[in-house]
C-alpha cells in the first residue's frame, strides 16, 4: 500500500473514536449519521476521482472494509452495502454532470463541441451530432 493511502485511512479512524465518544456521551442516532458523513465520508469523496485510480486491489479492499466497518458500527445508514467503487463511481458522475451542465465550468472548454456524452447507468456513450 502506497504510505500517502495508507496515511490517509489511519486519519479516517481519528474522527471514529470521536463519534464512539459522542454516542456514548448521548448523541442523538441521526446526529451522529450527519457527523459521520460531514467529517468522514466527506474526507473520502472530497478528493477520490483524483487519487481513485492510483489505488491497488488491495486499497480498495481495505477501503471498503473500512466502509462496512462503519456501517456496522451505525455511523453510516445504507441498504445495501456500498463499495469504494460505487462511491467513487458516484462521484465522479456528479463531477461529470457538473462539468456538462454548466457552461462557465473550468473544465468545459476540453469537451469538444462535437460530441456530447451522456451518462446512462455509469458508463458513457458518445452521441454524433
Amino acid at each position: 500500500m502506497n504510505r500517502s493511502h495508507h496515511l490517509c485511512l489511519d486519519s479516517l479512524f481519528q474522527p471514529l473514536y470521536s463519534l464512539r465518544v459522542l454516542c456514548s456521551h448521548g448523541l442523538p442516532e441521526p446526529s451522529v449519521k450527519d457527523v459521520f458523513q460531514a467529517t468522514v465520508l466527506a474526507k473520502i469523496t472530497y478528493s477520490l476521482p483524483a487519487w481513485f485510480g492510483f489505488c491497488t486491489a488491495a486499497d480498495r479492499n481495505r477501503l471498503d472494509s473500512f466502509l462496512r466497518r462503519c456501517i456496522k458500527q451505525g455511523f453510516w445508514s445504507s441498504s445495501n452495502t456500498p463499495s469504494i467503487s460505487a462511491v467513487a463511481e458516484d462521484v465522479e458522475d456528479t463531477l461529470f454532470n457538473k462539468i456538462t451542465r454548466c457552461d462557465y465550468h473550468i473544465l468545459q472548454s476540453y469537451l469538444s463541441d462535437r460530441l456530447k456524452y451522456t451518462i446512462i447507468l455509469g458508463n458513457a456513450i458518445t452521441i454524433r451530432f
